[in-house]
């Protein structure tokens, strides 16, 4: 047989509080002079004559010693309990299980005997942590000592009067008037008063120690405070400095400082005419009654949501922000005169916001939240209407707003359509509860210019359209048939309730099936025709798919090479004649050249021309050459009309080879990897996509006052000035390739609000941003940035936010020129 031996520590059971039966039944504020409820001595030995002789004696003493002990650190909560962790650490919990179940239970289970249950408490670590706080707690406020000095009441008093405090918990109530401090053992929720041993109270600080043990402090307007600090009070259930009599005045609080104090119920400054600063009490979570008549303060900062009921507030008020209280019956303000900010936000009707902001002054800000306005007639909400539009307005951060933010309902009776449109449209947060609605529908012609018919409609009923039919005239490439009706004007969808329950004013716009007109498109050879092809749809191909055609009305055709033709129909708008063109030796481009082509000209043979050799073709429209492999300097340049290239095999343009084509907006270079300087000069390019292109050369794309967007998914590098002075540009989508950014690379794009650097770039050099007038926010994703000019973002007087993934100093010389921006460090806020 097996058998289990634990040696058992002798009292297990004992702890701090304890009678010697195990029972919790001695409080932390016990002394040695005290007894038990039946008379009984609390500590052996405390009839000790020696020790009362100590007592007696060596008091002040003991107290200097406690003293010196707590303000040295040598004796402190955590030290002590440190010390009782540490011991009992030493004991697994197992141990405790045992000792339970040897002297308490096993007993019970074993014999029946359950007089020992009481002491089954485990390690009591966590009611030795309790009583040891408030232990030393106490004995500081005994003494003097220790957290009391600290833990204080402050204010400055200008009239004789005694303080009656109520202790939340045991505490000697303990304050200082002046240089005297007075005393009394305190038990709490029991009203203590400390007599004022001063004759001449006159700006006399006054300290109330233990403060965070104290549920009240009485009747503080006797003593006409100057200052006062509440920050540490934070069990006060009510606070009570100033007086609602019309008798009473002190003028000499001027500044008041409240904290965290989630106990506070009800605050009384009243009659207090010199206090005009900012008041928090937002840490008042649980404020009820706020009283600041008579006062002279700016603002009132209350808790975001909350139970209060009382507000009376001085007509001192800048500032009137009252947010998540719908419990308030008693709303009192003698004036709205100075008010420039007004924030009410989900309140109950105590607070009129509607009187309140008719009679604020124009550009105050305003935001109101959850409002239900109750109006006799459409001319109070047109009115109120004309009156917001006076006003500026402030975001949910407190930011400023153009016009006032509006949330909530008019309620009236019956509303025209008229007025519902007009509140849509000025506030669209504002809506309007009703009963009965007229209003009115309007039908327009195609594009708006004349009213076709007038319907009415009464409570939302539908209407009917009984007017003529509407047209549209046919464009170049469709015809057009009426198919219904529209809320939106040059819509091609019908809305099927354009016509049903009509509440507010609508006006509705025709909707028209349209026809792909055709075409007929011919090809010749020297005035002989070789093929017709009939009903081509507009915009559509129609490619020629007879015999290789050959030159006719000449002595040998085999002179003759076949380019191409005339005109292209790839794009078909109109019936079209196309002639073939040839090749004679020696005169490959003088039929482009000479100007004699116009429209569209197509050569996917031609592999090479020389510098200049497409330069200023006069009536050239698109220009289709997919085998050339380089565009030259000046190759392809100065073409007035010139609005489409297509150079599917290019891999290089030379300087200028696209310059100076002012109407050119698309180009196809699918294969170009590299751009020398002035590629584009001042073309109309406005999107530009570069599949293969790895590295943006210095000046390629300087000054193309017309690109709004680049893409390039394979890009690399770029180079210094690449791109500088684009005042369009708005779109930079750089790759995750992308690893520097050169010199000025990008300076002076002022239309750029936002710029995002990517995971592996590596370097960003002088000014490489400067000069974007618009930019406002930096996101950079990447933490390989070892050179970061500090002069990149120099001259962006509208950037507000960088943000990087680095924390702060890791990366030096922010905020790198944006003297207005702030640096969101460890990737803060990045979306």
């Amino acid at each position: 047989m097996r058998k289990k031996i634990v040696f058992l520590p002798y009292d297990m059971d004992t702890a701090i509080g304890i009678n010697n039966e195990g029972a919790l039944v001695f409080s932390y504020n016990l002394e040695d002079t005290d007894q038990t409820e039946g008379g009984a001595d609390v500590f052996n030995g405390q009839q000790s004559v020696l020790w009362k002789n100590m007592r007696a004696a060596f008091f002040d003493e003991m107290k200097a010693m406690y003293q010196s002990l707590r303000s040295t650190g040598a004796l402190s909560y955590d030290k002590v309990e440190r010390m009782f962790e540490e011991h009992q650490g030493k004991w697994p919990e197992a141990i405790f299980n045992e000792d339970a179940w040897f002297k308490y239970l096993a007993p019970l289970v074993e014999k029946g005997n359950a007089s020992y249950l009481s002491m089954l408490q485990g390690s009591k670590a966590e009611q030795r942590k309790w009583w040891l706080y408030n232990r030393f707690r106490y004995i500081d406020s005994k003494y003097n000592a220790g957290d009391a000095l600290s833990d204080v009441i402050t204010v400055r008093g200008y009239a004789k009067a005694d303080i009656t405090v109520e202790p939340y918990a045991d505490v000697y109530a303990s304050i200082k008037y002046g240089s005297y401090l007075v005393q009394s053992r305190s038990a709490r929720n029991t009203k203590t008063t400390l007599p004022c041993p001063l004759d001449n109270v006159n700006d006399t600080e006054i300290y109330i120690y233990s403060a965070s043990q104290l549920a009240d402090v009485g009747d503080l307007s006797g003593l006409k405070v100057g200052y006062a600090d509440f920050s540490k009070a934070v069990k006060l259930q009510a606070l009570k400095i100033g007086d609602a009599s019309s008798s009473y005045s002190n003028g000499n609080l001027t500044e008041l400082y409240l904290g965290n104090n989630e106990l506070l119920r009800t605050i009384d400054i009243r009659n207090c005419p010199m206090l005009s600063q900012a008041v928090d009490i937002s840490g008042c979570s649980n404020i009820e009654h706020v009283f600041f008549d008579g006062t002279a303060i700016t603002a009132l900062d209350l808790p975001k949501g909350g139970i209060i009921k009382t507000l009376h507030l001085p007509g001192t008020i800048t500032n009137l922000t009252v947010i998540g209280h719908p419990g308030i019956t008693d709303f009192v303000l003698p004036s709205v005169s100075q008010i420039s900010t007004l924030r009410l936000e989900n309140n109950g009707t105590a607070l009129d916001s509607m009187a309140i902001i008719h009679q604020l002054n124009a550009s105050s800000r305003v935001r109101v939240i959850g409002f239900a306005w109750p109006v006799e007639d459409e001319d109070e909400i047109t009115d109120m209407l004309d009156v917001l539009d006076t006003m500026r307005g402030l975001n949910e951060n407190g930011g400023n707003e153009e016009k006032a933010q509006m949330l909530g309902t008019f309620v009236i009776d019956t509303v025209s359509g008229a007025v519902l449109l007009d509140v849509k449209n000025r506030y669209s947060d504002i809506s309007v509860s009703y009963t009965h609605v007229n209003s009115l529908c309007y039908f327009y012609n195609w594009d708006g210019t004349e009213l076709l018919y007038t319907a009415e409609s009464s409570d939302g009923a539908n209407v009917e359209y009984e007017g003529n039919t509407p047209g549209k005239p046919d464009t170049e490439s469709q015809t057009f048939s009426f198919a219904g009706w529209s809320r939106i004007m040059g819509s091609d969808i019908v809305q099927d309730d354009a016509m049903r329950t009509v509440i507010e004013d609508r006006t509705l716009y025709p909707v028209f099936t349209a026809a792909v007109r055709t075409f007929t498109v011919r090809y010749y050879s020297d005035n002989v025709l070789l093929q017709s092809i009939t009903d081509v749809p507009y915009g559509t191909e129609a490619p020629y798919t007879g015999a290789a055609p050959t030159k006719r009305g000449v002595s040998d055709p085999t002179e003759y090479d076949f380019i191409g033709w005339d005109l292209s129909a790839a794009f078909v708008r109109s019936d079209m004649d196309i002639h073939a063109e040839f090749n004679y030796t020696g005169y490959t481009y003088r039929h482009i050249i000479e100007g004699t082509i116009e429209g569209t000209y197509v050569n996917n043979r031609v592999e090479s021309i020389s510098s200049y050799a497409l330069s200023n073709m006069s009536k050239i429209v698109a220009l289709q050459l997919d085998n050339l492999k380089e565009i030259p300097d000046h190759g392809i340049s100065d073409c007035p009309k010139l609005k489409r290239v297509s150079c599917a095999s290019a891999t290089k343009i030379l300087g200028n080879g696209l310059g100076g084509n002012p109407v050119l907006t698309e180009v196809d270079l699918p294969k170009v990897t590299e751009l020398a300087s002035s590629v584009f000069r001042g073309s109309g390019i406005k999107t530009l996509t570069l599949p293969e292109l790895t590295s943006l050369s210095q000046y390629s794309l300087q000054y193309l006052k017309d690109l709004e967007e680049i893409n390039f998914p394979k890009l690399i590098t770029v180079q210094q000035l690449a791109a500088s002075g684009c005042t369009s540009l708005k779109r930079l989508n750089f790759p995750n390739t992308l690893t520097s950014l050169g010199h000025s690379c990008f300076s002076n794009c002022t239309a750029i609000e936002e710029i995002e650097i990517p995971k592996n770039v590596t370097s960003i050099d002088t000014y490489a941003f400067s000069g974007n007038t618009s930019l406002k926010k930096v996101t950079i994703r990447s933490n390989k940035i070892g050179y970061f000019a500090g002069n990149v973002f120099n001259n962006c007087a509208a950037l507000l936010d960088i943000y990087v993934p680095w924390a702060e100093g890791a990366v030096g010389g922010a905020p790198w020129g944006a003297t207005n921006a702030t640096i969101h460090y460890n990737g803060e806020g990045m979306e």
